[in-house]
C-alpha cells in the first residue's frame, strides 16, 4: 500500500475543511479527519496500529488527607507532594467522526455511544459482534485494560453530570427510572462490561464503573447479571501482552509503556512494608534507586497497566503480577490465603492493596488503589465466610489516613478497609 506522509495528510485535511465550508459537507469533513488520523497511525485497512500506551489520568487538582482542595505543593519535602495532578504524562488525544472515537495514542477505535440498557454479557458480546458502525464488522467487547485506558480520573469532583470519562468525546447517558429497579442505584449505572475473566473464576468478568471510578466484577454466565457496554475494535492481543525487561539493578522496564518500575515493593526505614497515602507519596519522592532520584508514586492508570489479569499461576502465587519480573514481600507473619474478618485485616491476613497517587473523585479524603491479589470483603457470602468480593485486579479506594474510628467496611459489599497499603514506585 502506498504510504501517506504527514504533509499529504495536512493538505488533505486543510483542503477538505477550507474548500468545503457549507454545512452539507460536515460529515465528509469528519470522515476525512478520521481517515487522516488513521493514515497517521499507519492504518492499512481502516484499523490503526494498536499500541499499549498509558495516557494521563487527567486529575487536575490536589487534595489533603481530609479531602480538602489545596494548592499543589511546590517543594518535594512538603506534605502531600507527588500527587497525580503534579505530574504531566502522555496527554489523552481523541478524534471523533460519525459515531467513532479514535484514541490517537493507543490506536483503539471506540464506539462513541454508551448503551444504557442493562444486558447480560452474552447479549453484550452479540450486540458488538453485530455492530456495523463505520461499516466495520470486527467490533467487540474491550478487555479491562483497554476499557480502563479511557478512564478520566477527574470523576465526580462534586460537579453535575461529570463522570470518569471525557464527555467531550464519549457519550454517556444517565440511567432512567426503568433501570433503577431493586437495589440498583444511580452510582451502579456506569458498570460497563469487559471481556476479561477473573483468574480465580472464569465465570466472572471484570467491569469498569464510569460513574464511581472502580473496577469490580460480575457473573458472565447468568441472564440476571446485567451491565452496560461500549464496543471497541483493534488488535486485542496488544494490551494483553506483557513485555518486561529485568534491568538487573532492582528495576523493571515495561517495553510497552516505556515506564520503569521498582522491582520490589517499598520498605520503610523501620522495616515496615505498609504505608499511609501521605507516607507513600513521600517514600517515592525520596527514593534513590539504580542511580535515579526521580521516582514517584504512580497514578491509577499507570498502576493498572502492570496488573497481570491473565496470570496462569494465580492460584499458586495469589498475585495478579508477573512474578517472573516483579517481587512482593509480605510483612512477617502475614499471608494472602487468610481471609480477614475485620477492618483492618486481622490475624495473619493482609490485603495486597497498592496505593496510587490519584485521589478518588467521589470521596476526596480517599485515594485509589489496585488489588494485586484478593480484593477482600468482610461480609459473609452465602454462608461461606468472608470472600474476595471484586476479584484480584479490582480497583477501589481507601481513606488517606488512619481514621479516628475505624469503619467496619465500605460499600454494599463491605470492602475491607486497610489504609496502610503497599507501594511500588515508578519513573519515566
Amino acid at each position: 500500500m502506498k504510504e501517506i506522509n504527514s504533509l499529504q495528510i495536512m493538505l488533505l485535511v486543510l483542503g477538505l475543511v477550507f474548500g468545503n465550508c457549507d454545512k452539507s459537507s460536515d460529515n465528509k469533513n469528519e470522515t476525512a479527519l478520521l481517515a487522516a488520523a488513521l493514515a497517521a497511525s499507519n492504518s492499512t485497512s481502516g484499523t490503526s496500529t494498536v499500541k499499549f500506551l498509558v495516557s494521563d489520568a487527567s486529575q487536575s487538582k490536589c487534595y489533603d488527607e481530609k479531602g480538602t482542595e489545596m494548592t499543589c505543593p511546590t517543594n518535594a519535602s512538603s506534605s502531600f507532594y507527588g500527587q497525580d495532578a503534579q505530574y504531566t504524562r502522555l496527554k489523552p488525544s481523541y478524534t471523533v467522526s460519525n459515531g467513532i472515537v479514535l484514541d490517537n495514542n493507543t490506536g483503539l477505535m471506540w464506539e462513541q455511544e454508551h448503551h444504557d440498557t442493562r444486558v447480560s454479557y452474552a447479549d453484550a458480546v452479540s450486540h458488538c459482534t453485530q455492530l456495523r458502525t463505520g461499516n466495520y464488522s470486527d467490533w467487540r467487547i474491550p478487555t479491562i485494560r483497554e476499557l480502563f485506558s479511557i478512564n478520566n480520573a477527574n470523576g465526580d469532583q462534586n460537579t453535575t453530570n461529570a463522570f470518569y470519562l471525557d464527555s467531550a468525546y464519549f457519550n454517556f447517558n444517565y440511567p432512567t427510572s426503568v433501570e433503577l429497579t431493586g437495589t440498583h442505584t444511580t452510582k451502579m449505572m456506569g458498570q460497563t462490561w469487559s471481556s476479561t475473566a477473573r483468574p480465580d473464576d472464569s465465570t466472572i468478568n471484570y467491569f469498569y464503573n464510569f460513574l464511581d471510578g472502580h473496577i469490580k466484577s460480575n457473573f458472565n454466565n447468568s441472564s440476571n447479571s446485567t451491565l452496560f457496554y461500549r464496543c471497541v475494535r483493534g488488535d486485542k492481543t496488544v494490551f494483553a501482552t506483557n513485555n518486561y525487561k529485568d534491568n538487573g539493578d532492582g528495576t523493571v522496564t515495561d517495553n510497552n509503556t516505556g515506564l520503569i518500575w521498582q522491582q520490589s515493593n517499598g520498605e520503610q526505614s523501620t522495616g515496615d512494608y505498609q504505608f499511609t497515602w501521605q507516607e507513600a507519596l513521600s517514600y517515592c519522592e525520596n527514593l534513590s534507586l539504580a542511580g535515579k532520584t526521580d521516582w514517584r508514586l504512580p497514578d491509577i492508570k499507570e498502576l493498572q497497566s502492570i496488573v497481570y489479569y491473565d496470570n496462569p499461576d494465580y492460584n499458586t502465587t495469589k498475585m495478579v503480577l508477573d512474578t517472573k519480573y516483579f517481587k512482593f514481600t509480605l510483612p512477617a507473619g502475614k499471608d494472602l490465603n487468610t481471609n480477614p474478618t475485620t477492618s483492618p485485616p486481622n490475624g495473619n491476613s493482609v490485603a495486597p492493596f497498592f496505593w496510587s497517587s490519584t485521589t478518588h473523585g467521589d470521596a476526596k479524603s480517599f485515594a485509589s488503589y489496585m488489588c494485586f491479589g484478593p480484593c477482600w470483603a468482610v461480609e459473609k457470602f452465602v454462608g461461606t465466610g468472608t470472600y474476595d468480593a471484586h476479584g484480584p485486579g479490582a480497583q477501589r479506594s481507601d481513606p488517606k489516613s488512619v481514621p479516628t474510628t475505624w469503619p467496619t467496611s465500605i460499600g454494599d459489599q463491605k470492602d475491607v478497609v486497610q489504609v496502610n497499603n503497599f507501594v511500588r514506585c515508578v519513573r519515566n
